[in-house]
């Protein structure tokens, strides 16, 4: 493993090297960015391009494809890989190695999940290396890679490898996801790249790997990816002001519970359990979240019963109708976002 990272930085530094050079041997280049591919691999991989490109029905690909977006041209070469045409990781990385940032965030994405043919396991220090060509141009300026950045914020966040958790530098990869996003679509008022915003809020909130709390700064966050009504961070920000407006705040969990948040609806549980100035105790709605909860977590069942045992027998029945009746309603439950996993397109919009 040492050799292997040794030899990348020595390649890495043949990159530093005059604009002359590069060009003289940019095949050679190409391979020292990212490794190359084992020869004989590359060899057949040579000649099934090669074949291919023999056929009329590659060549009228071969047009349409000039067309496509480096974005566009990244996606359709990683859709083949993952359809089965292992070639096509080789084919990232070459246009990784040219200049495409989209096709060097494919790659370092399957070297992150370490779906790289012949690795052994993730390899989070080529997904490093291929996330930091797809942020910066060659003059050092950043491109408007919003993935690429939010994937070494994850790296950041949770370290791996030769990469340790890094609370400062995985907050600056989220923030400069969120503003590449953010200027990507600037027609849209209020853009935000949800995902980093959630994480930037955690971190902030929290504090995280050399980050003191910031809760004033996690709020503005928070508020930002609840505006995409995303269920974490409906739920974060009703979290961030229930003590100054509890009122508004359940308001929040009450949307983020509608969304299947689980947290919110322990949290409307205590609530209502509870009861403050503005509201009176209500064991009744207490008792519904609870069993809600339970019935998608198993680990408030004991809560639920308890919760269900001191209420008399005709409130039983109206929390046992009432919770089933919004299961009902709301159907098969979705999968969760993966927040920990990284991100080669953009999540969903989240109605």
């Amino acid at each position: 493993m040492k050799k292997t990272f040794g030899k990348h930085i020595a390649l890495l530094a043949v990159l530093l090297g005059t604009a002359a050079a590069a060009q003289a041997d940019n095949k050679q280049l190409e391979q020292q960015v990212l490794g190359a591919t084992p020869q004989k691999r590359q060899a057949d991989t040579v000649a099934a391009a090669e074949g291919k490109i023999k056929t009329g029905q590659t060549k009228t690909a071969k047009r349409k494809d000039r067309a496509l977006s480096p974005r566009e041209d990244a996606q359709r070469m990683y859709a083949r890989f993952n359809a089965g045409d292992s070639m096509y990781v080789t084919l990232l990385r070459d246009a990784a190695n040219k200049g495409n940032p989209w096709a060097s965030l494919q790659y370092g994405y399957l070297a992150h999940l370490g779906r790289i043919p012949g690795s052994k396991g993730a390899d989070y220090a080529l997904a490093h290396k291929a996330y930091m060509k797809a942020v910066k141009n060659p003059d050092g300026s950043l491109t408007a890679n919003h993935l690429a950045a939010y994937n070494l914020g994850l790296l950041y966040y949770f370290g791996g490898g030769p990469i340790k958790p890094d609370g400062k530098t995985a907050l600056k990869w989220f923030q400069t996801a969120n503003q590449a996003f953010s200027e990507q679509k600037r027609s849209q008022q209020q853009a935000v790249f949800w995902p980093a915003a959630i994480y930037a809020a955690n971190i902030l909130e929290r504090g995280h790997a050399g980050v003191a709390p910031d809760p004033k700064r996690a709020r503005v966050y928070w508020q930002r990816a609840a505006a995409q009504r995303d269920p974490a961070a409906l739920y974060g920000y009703g979290h961030s002001i229930f003590r100054e407006n509890p009122y508004a705040a359940v308001n929040y969990y009450q949307r983020a519970a509608d969304r299947w948040h689980i947290g919110a609806m322990v949290a409307l549980a205590h609530y209502y359990a509870k009861g403050d100035k503005l509201r009176k105790a209500d064991l009744v709605q207490a008792t519904r979240w609870m069993q809600i909860a339970a019935s998608v977590d198993g680990r408030y069942k004991g809560y639920a019963q308890r919760m269900m045992a001191a209420l008399p027998e005709n409130q039983k029945k109206q929390v046992a109708q009432s919770a089933s009746s919004w299961l009902r309603r709301r159907g098969i439950r979705p999968e969760p976002f993966p927040y920990a996993a990284p991100l080669n397109d953009d999540p969903p919009r989240i109605l």
